[in-house]
């Protein structure tokens, strides 16, 4: 995995775990500012919209079973690049 630090990407384990740390923080942070600025304009258009974090080892599942519980009809979904897989 790769990490911006200063102007470029390294290596997770080329740099300490300070800065991993607060790459990570700072990435969390513009999926929040994202969500807001999302949600910020539902409420404009009266859309009405609910978050649900979800954190299970089998997320895709979860979200199924919550489909007919929660009587989903509309779904928008975000990840986080770290979870995803790459050469899939």
């Amino acid at each position: 995995m790769f990490h911006a630090v200063g102007v470029g990407m390294v290596p997770r384990n080329q740099v300490s775990g300070e800065q991993v740390e607060s790459y990570m923080d700072q990435e969390k942070d513009k999926r929040r500012q994202l969500l807001h600025k999302f949600l910020q304009s539902c409420s404009i258009s009266k859309v009405k919209v609910d978050t649900i974090l979800i954190e299970s080892d089998l997320v895709a599942k979860a979200i199924l079973d919550l489909i007919p519980i929660l009587q989903i009809t509309n779904l928008i979904i975000g990840a986080n690049k770290s979870h995803l897989r790459y050469g899939m």
